[in-house]
């Protein structure tokens, strides 16, 4: 068992406010919130000591989210490292990540990266398509995005990429480049985050005056599922897609594709697809069709509320579904 423990700076370092973002709304932690080493060891204690990780024996990696971390004061960056750099020393801790923006480099900053253990830089780059980047306001382009990938790379930092779909000028094969792209970056993992409309940003004003329309939840599922596919054959681990839902970001949603299981709602429509061109591979004889998945698919292939199941039966006129489990099959596969 792996898990996280992180530290969240809402906004700290952060250069410039990008139309969708507004952190206190997201984490529902007040931009004001300072943290302190104490604060972090005092995270990074409780953790450890936490009766059910001790008795998973959990593995743990502390992560710096919610701000841009090489956007903040330089000693501040270093004394956070330096804070989390003796756990690892002494093997409480297996690494540390971070979320940052990908033009808040220099040579300084990255030889202080390389002076500490650094498991993952998560870098929001959210598009490729320098036009959605403009109107985003993130202050970059695909360009200088791709540099900083290719210089962390080259210095042995592991990379992750944040995708959004459904920003400002964007479009689903907009989207489904900018996966090609990272693809051809080989990165460590990628998050897909689809873009939703949050009270007191720029995104909202927009939405209010009709000059932005947010994607519909199918649209945003449909896109995240060939998004996912070409992660997938590519072999690069799509490790969330959708915000982490808090209580103070459902408060403020004004519009956009939320829904709190949407990476299961993607999983669920790829099981859909295969299942559904099996069908009409191997027609079903006398309405009676049997699939086989992994124990831990058996929820994806059903889909919510058994939706699955009621779309074959109504396209297929069938009149038996039956989802079998088959340990010798691997998460994802499916077998008529």
């Amino acid at each position: 068992m792996h898990k996280i423990i992180a530290i969240f700076l809402p906004h700290q370092g952060c250069p410039r406010r990008c139309v969708f973002c507004h952190q206190p709304h997201i984490t529902g932690i007040a931009l004001s919130t300072e943290v302190t080493p104490e604060d972090i060891r005092q995270q990074i204690e409780q953790a450890l000591h936490e009766p059910k990780s001790l008795r998973q024996g959990a593995t743990f990696e502390v992560a710096f989210y919610g701000g841009t971390f090489t956007g903040l004061p330089f000693d501040v960056q270093e004394c956070f490292l330096a804070t989390v750099q003796p756990y690892i020393e002494q093997g409480d801790i297996t690494g540390i990540r971070i979320s940052t923006h990908p033009c808040l480099f220099d040579d300084r900053i990255f030889s202080l990266l390389e002076s500490y253990t650094i498991s993952l830089i998560e870098l929001g780059i959210q598009s490729f398509d320098d036009d959605v980047l403009d109107q985003a306001n993130r202050g970059y382009t695909a360009r200088q995005a791709t540099m900083i990938v290719h210089n962390l790379q080259a210095r042995k930092i592991d990379v992750g990429i944040h995708l959004m779909i459904g920003l400002p000028g964007d479009s689903s094969e907009k989207s489904l480049e900018s996966a090609r792209k990272s693809i051809t970056l080989r990165p460590a993992s990628v998050r897909l985050h689809p873009t939703l409309v949050i009270q007191g940003t720029r995104l909202e004003q927009l939405f209010q005056k009709g000059k932005y329309t947010p994607l519909s939840l199918d649209e945003a599922i449909t896109t995240c599922k060939e998004m996912l596919q070409l992660f997938r054959a590519a072999r690069i681990p799509v490790i969330r897609i959708g915000l982490q839902p808090t209580n103070s970001m459902e408060q403020h949603i004004v519009a956009g594709p939320h829904h709190p299981a949407i990476r299961q709602l993607v999983e669920s429509a790829i099981f859909y697809d295969e299942m559904s061109s099996l069908c009409r591979k191997n027609p079903p004889e006398n309405g009676v069709v049997t699939f086989s998945v992994s124990p831990r698919d058996v929820s994806m292939a059903r889909g919510q509320k058994n939706s699955n199941l009621t779309k074959l039966r109504d396209t297929f006129h069938l009149e038996e579904i039956r989802i079998l489990t088959d340990e010798a099959l691997e998460r994802q596969q499916i077998r008529q």
